[in-house]
């Protein structure tokens, strides 16, 4: 799995290329307003800028600038599509980035320590 690189925020993992001409499959890590077109960011460790952004029921299909064709789109496989941590909008109040809650400690309604989060799940 690709690495996040420091003061950057992963927001999709890439799943794969999607259609012959270099889109790829993602699962959004973050709100649907944080991958919107013409937002830069960085895939596998180069600059991209998204083209076009369109919803496919849980996933979403991302064109991104500089991958051309379905193979530039598989080699992404497996990375996060990452912006800085400091270009993300604040959210509403009681709402947050899985970012912001890993490694936060759970504990139970006594109190009692359950252990720190190490990741969160996206079910359909």
């Amino acid at each position: 799995m690709d690495e996040i690189a420091p003061g950057y925020v992963a927001i999709a993992r890439i799943l794969g290329a999607w259609g012959p001409r270099g889109a790829v499959k993602v699962e959004p890590l973050a709100p649907p307003s944080v991958l919107s077109r013409g937002r830069m960011l960085r895939a596998a460790g180069q600059p991209h800028e998204i083209q076009d952004v369109q919803r496919s029921g849980r996933l979403l299909h991302v064109k991104l600038t500089g991958i051309e064709d379905r193979e530039a789109a598989g080699r992404l496989r497996n990375t996060f599509l990452q912006v800085l941590e400091a270009e993300l909008d604040p959210l509403p109040s009681g709402q947050y980035y899985r970012f912001q809650l890993l490694g936060l400690m759970v504990r139970s309604s006594d109190g009692q320590d359950l252990g720190p989060i190490t990741d969160v799940l996206t079910a359909p």
